[in-house]
């Protein structure tokens, strides 16, 4: 090989060099804006003037809205950067309880979701911004579940609401109908963002709001102008902002904060009869919470009556005490 080659594969090899350690560094240089973990105004300022283009970070224009939160060029935008700096500060235990609920609950949901190969994976962190992953959460107009479906909602995609049961706090029917009412609103709109923001204000306002101009850019364009109510407004920017957080919780500094959580490998048991869940825990041995812990979905002291074929779910451990119960009358009603 010639002297010439040589050089020029020398030279070669150290440009790829320096280009992967500047892009090394340039990513340590924007995770140093979070180091705090204290809000303070200079600190979020500093997030939202941070200069993109000094430490290389890719193009965010024209991509997907998830491929965009996993290359990190979302963060060229200052509202997706201040929403980072106010979740690892003024709201990083919520943000540290969600993750860890979240890490029990998406092995769960996942089966869920390998019904709809066109939904991205990482749409199942949307409940980090609905609910924290709580079954029990209510907004103050009363969006219940970790999905926070208001209830004309869930009632269209077939979720019940009645005396004995809530089936927006049940995990695997709850995410169904998220599921569901995600791919209906991304097949309208062509566009995760705008399908997000419709699944948080509803479809009429989004198109009220964005008319003609329905497309990804026209949905940013659309922020920068405050042109959705402040919530929506912040919608996507936040739901981006918690999701790079769930991936990085290392480069944050935040994962020393998240609990390790009880992940029990669930089942379920067939109930042919009303099951009184008190009565279930004196005869099975297992605390009327855990069972409840369970089966969020319930909201009394029962099963459904009207359900000839009840799936109440437990442990795979506790399973045998349960079925033991299931074949003993005893208990029944």
């Amino acid at each position: 090989m010639s002297f010439i080659r040589i050089t020029a594969v020398i030279m070669t090899v150290t440009f790829i060099a320096v280009f992967f350690l500047a892009k090394i560094f340039s990513f340590d240089g924007f995770y140093a804006l979070y180091k705090d973990s204290r809000f303070s105004r200079d600190g979020l300022e500093s997030a939202k003037r941070f200069n993109p283009d000094i430490f290389l970070l890719p193009s965010f224009d024209g991509k997907d809205f998830f491929t965009s939160v996993n290359d990190l060029s979302i963060v060229r935008r200052a509202d997706v950067r201040a929403n980072l700096y106010l979740y690892l500060t003024s709201g990083r235990s919520y943000v540290a309880d969600s993750i860890a609920k979240a890490r029990v609950l998406i092995p769960v949901m996942e089966p869920v979701l390998r019904n709809y190969p066109d939904i991205p994976r990482d749409i199942l962190l949307l409940p980090l911004l609905e609910s924290g992953y709580d079954p029990h959460a209510l907004s103050p107009s009363y969006a219940s579940g970790i999905w926070q479906f208001i209830d004309g909602t869930s009632s269209c995609l077939g979720l019940r609401n009645d005396s004995y049961v809530d089936e927006r706090r049940d995990i695997l029917k709850s995410t169904d109908a998220a599921l569901r009412h995600l791919r209906d609103l991304h097949q309208q709109f062509g566009s995760w963002e705008v399908a997000l923001a419709a699944y948080n204000a509803g479809a009429g306002a989004v198109r009220r709001t964005m008319g003609n101009d329905i497309s990804a850019k026209g949905f940013w364009a659309t922020v920068d102008r405050q042109g959705f109510r402040p919530e929506t407004n912040e919608y996507v920017a936040r739901y981006a902002a918690l999701m790079l957080i769930y991936k990085h919780t290392v480069r944050f500094g935040i994962e020393k904060d998240i609990a390790i959580l009880p992940r029990p490998e669930l089942d379920s048991v067939v109930f042919v009869t009303p099951v009184k869940l008190d009565l279930l825990a004196a005869q099975s041995g297992i605390p009327e919470s855990v069972i409840r812990s369970l089966n969020p979905e319930l909201k009394g002291n029962m099963t459904p009556p009207y359900s000839e074929r009840y799936h109440l779910k437990v442990s795979a451990e506790l399973k045998p005490l349960i079925e033991r119960c299931a074949r003993d009358p005893r208990w029944q009603m």
